[in-house]
């Protein structure tokens, strides 16, 4: 070969390796042809959803460029054109591109925004995405994101409170999640973490949150304020285990926290934690005692004021009465006389502090063959509103006639809070849906 050629082939060879040295790296390739389809679409008003394709079809290359794009809310520059801010249309096409493609390289990615602790706006702007599709494998995730060295402010505790809780609405189970132990959750995200589980408004998040209840924990008054805004609006009762670690919270030596706790049981008239709330009525602290007494006496239906030995003893002859009397109230309402009945059903209806039992008493009155009989035990049941009675009362709806069964109805929705026709399809299909929901 002459030297000429030699020469030739070598400038050649040098330029394939020049050039396979200058090679576009492809995720640098992935974010010029995204801004350059952010830049279209900003200049030609193109449409959303095409956009959202043709970054889609940019691959996985293309995440961490759009990640950033979200972080900074502007279009990077290319060629001679200048940076544009991002526009709200345009947002949504990223973000929703962002959802179409692979999920792995976004976590991982995320997982790098989370070891860099000064970063809040990318830490707030992975929080936003999490939100949006994350599952209970990323409960941790956002855990980490949420940390800041600052000691999460305020916009980041929001973010990580809003992907709580939408990662719980899609999936429930995350609730087991170690992430969510209290014992181990930063102090700085327990507020938040109370307040997204607690807007499940279901049973198992009660059950989650009256868990943690711990006196030596320091996320006990944040998660006694969430439980008392739970009871209120809890569709189906808490197992009355569940309850153990509330009951105890009324003997801390803090009285916020016993306030918070006779407000969570005064809520849910638990009619069990009558002898724990007696004992600790002669509280020094006048907010908790109001607070206590106010919780006996919604329970009671009695106001006895705040001389615990005064509840004592008017308890003491609630449980006498039924032990002298029990039995012989059942019979004379399961089948004695309509009139030795009917004064059965009043006595047993009055007695508040001991509903477990009275439900018991009064639920064979739903099987007389006497309408009134059956019109006052349903009324009765739904003064109790004891969730105990409900199966009978739906068998009531269903089978008994006229004004019986108009009474069952009506106590149903004392019992419940629900607003259903007498139908006693309709409330098992309801109330089905609601115990699968808990």
């Amino acid at each position: 070969m002459s030297t000429v050629k030699r020469i030739v082939h070598s400038i050649a060879a040098l330029m394939l390796l020049v050039g396979a040295g200058l090679a576009e790296d492809p995720t640098d390739a992935a974010r010029r042809d995204a801004c350059a389809a952010l830049h279209a679409h900003a200049d030609r008003g193109r449409e959303d959803a095409e956009l959202q394709r043709a970054l889609v079809g940019l691959g996985p290359d293309v995440i961490p460029a759009l990640f950033q794009i979200l972080v900074q809310g502007e279009i990077p520059p290319i060629r001679a054109e200048r940076a544009k801010r991002l526009t709200a249309t345009a947002e949504l096409a990223v973000v929703a591109a962002l959802e179409a493609l692979p999920r792995r390289p976004l976590r991982s990615l995320l997982d790098e925004v989370a070891a860099q602790p000064r970063e809040q706006a990318a830490r707030q702007q992975g929080l936003r995405l999490l939100a949006r599709f994350g599952t209970a494998e990323d409960l941790r995730r956002a855990t980490k994101l949420a940390r800041h060295d600052e000691g999460s402010p305020p916009v980041l505790r929001a973010a990580y409170g809003a992907a709580i809780e939408q990662i719980l609405l899609r999936d429930p189970q995350g609730l087991r999640d170690p992430a969510l132990d209290f014992v181990h959750l930063s102090p700085a995200l327990h507020r938040a973490t109370a307040g997204a589980i607690g807007s499940l408004g279901t049973r198992s998040a009660f059950e989650h949150l009256a868990g943690h209840v711990d006196l030596r924990g320091t996320a006990t008054p944040i998660l006694l304020l969430e439980l008392r805004r739970l009871a209120a609006k809890l569709p189906v009762p808490p197992d009355p285990s569940d309850l153990t670690g509330i009951r105890g919270a009324l003997f801390s030596s803090d009285p916020t926290i016993v306030n918070l706790a006779a407000g969570v049981l005064r809520e849910l008239r638990d009619a069990a934690s009558m002898p724990d709330l007696i004992a600790t009525l002669p509280s020094p602290d006048p907010n908790a005692q109001r607070a206590v007494r106010a919780a006996l006496a919604t329970i009671a239906n009695v106001d006895l004021g705040t001389d615990a030995d005064r509840w004592y003893a008017w308890y003491s002859a609630q449980l006498g009465w039924l032990e002298n009397t029990g039995d012989a109230l059942a019979r004379a309402i399961a089948d004695g006389p309509v009139q030795d009945a009917l004064a059965a059903i009043t006595t047993a209806s009055s007695r508040y502090a001991l509903s477990g039992a009275a439900v018991e008493l009064l639920l064979p009155g739903l099987l007389r063959s006497e309408p009134i009989l059956v019109e006052r035990t349903s009324t009765a049941l739904g003064n109790l509103r004891s969730w105990r009675a409900v199966p009978d009362l739906l068998d009531t709806l269903e089978l008994a006639p006229g004004a019986g069964s108009d009474a069952a109805c009506t106590a149903l929705k004392r019992i419940t809070s629900l607003d259903l026709p007498a139908d006693a399809a309709v409330w098992r299909a309801r109330l089905r849906d609601l115990e699968e929901l808990q």
